[in-house]
């Protein structure tokens, strides 16, 4: 778009949000993207789902990659899973954890044919994985989730805020049977309510809460 980020309007408001997101995920692969090498990729267990791996040092950062039906690359809203990636070239004494601006989630994983296997319940559209037996490195990416979670948090909400009321102003233009429908006034009401609750998380200073409501 020509128009500046510094507008007001909610389509440029929006995309500034989503682009802070952004910046802050790449400063959280920065070390793998600035003295990193690409891998063999990792193989997922769900179709249209597979990984870039960077490599630096002894540590490897997963990048899922989503497929659509005519192989460009896609972004899901919605988190996927159960899922697996099986990762070569990975020494057997690494940890695995899940990477998002909420914080690392540990992970389980086991030796396999061919690598290392990680096991994933859900895998959120904007998580990464990463494999490291190197107790520093992990600490400094840590130390950067911490520093960044409460603006990640609150840029969070305040996307989610512009979501819903973009969905209102939707609705306001349907028929009156379509606005009243169960179903959507329901899915609103949630929405209204998973955002207070954000609220209530960011007034008690729970950031990982808050960024994962």
């Amino acid at each position: 778009s020509s128009t500046s980020l510094a507008n007001k309007d909610p389509d440029t408001r929006r995309r500034a949000l989503g682009l802070e997101l952004v910046n802050l995920r790449l400063g959280l692969a920065k070390p793998w993207l600035t003295h990193g090498k690409i891998m063999t990729g990792a193989r997922a267990t769900l179709p249209h789902l597979s990984a870039l791996v960077l490599q630096a040092e002894r540590s490897h950062l997963l990048v899922p990659i989503h497929w659509s039906d005519t192989f460009a690359a896609s972004q899901p809203q919605d988190a996927l899973g159960p899922v697996s990636f099986i990762v070569p070239g990975v020494a057997e004494s690494s940890e695995a954890y899940l990477i998002t601006l909420a914080g690392p989630e540990r992970l389980r994983h086991w030796r396999v044919t061919g690598g290392i296997r990680v096991s994933i319940d859900k895998l959120p559209h904007d998580a990464f994985v990463l494999l490291t037996d190197d107790r520093q490195a992990f600490s400094q990416l840590a130390g950067y989730l911490r520093r960044q979670l409460p603006r990640a948090a609150r840029l969070h909400r305040e996307l989610a805020a512009l979501r819903l009321q973009e969905s209102i102003q939707v609705t306001q233009q349907l028929s009156a049977s379509l606005t009243a429908a169960h179903d959507l006034q329901e899915r609103l009401g949630q929405a209204r309510r998973e955002l207070q609750l954000c609220d209530q998380h960011l007034a008690s200073q729970k950031f990982e809460l808050a960024y994962a409501t």
